[in-house]
């Protein structure tokens, strides 16, 4: 893949690499870090392409905001997801992406790290959707986005 600024040529291009998509799955491919300093990178988060059973969605947490803490996502003020760091900040030790499956309902979803707190808001959520939360920006001024949508289908 390579990534290319807006309306500039393939000689340009702000990331060049190969990235392995697995058959059967759902692949997260996230470009991740900054052009000016040459962190720039693709980072792809693998999971298998069953949907969450019945009643059950599937919440799912990204970590792109660029730093070495560890980051929570909190439900209901409860743990969610624990630990979850930037992209091979570790030696490549996790991808900042894990996703777990929870029973359908209402949540209020929080985004917490060492210094950087992000309120998702309350969510509704539905039976047989997935619910992706990616953290962003930096650590002074933290950003989210929230991408839902019904489980791609294998069929």
């Amino acid at each position: 893949v390579a990534l290319v600024p807006t309306g500039e040529s393939i000689e340009d291009a702000a990331y060049e690499g190969e990235i392995s998509l697995v058959a059967d799955s759902v692949s997260l491919i996230a470009a991740v870090g900054f052009i000016e300093d040459e962190s720039l990178t693709v980072t792809v988060a693998t999971e298998n392409n069953q949907s969450p059973g019945t009643g059950m969605t599937r919440i799912a947490f990204f970590q792109a905001i660029p730093s070495d803490d560890l980051y929570d996502l909190s439900a209901n003020d409860n743990t969610l997801i624990q630990g979850v760091a930037y992209p091979s900040v570790f030696d490549g030790a996790g991808d900042g992406y894990v996703s777990v499956d929870v029973l359908a309902g209402d949540y209020e979803f929080t985004v917490e790290g060492a210094s950087s707190f992000i309120n998702v808001g309350n969510i509704t959520t539905g039976s047989g959707r997935v619910y992706l939360i990616v953290s962003a920006g930096n650590e002074d001024a933290p950003i989210y986005f929230l991408i839902s949508g019904n489980f791609p289908s294998s069929e």
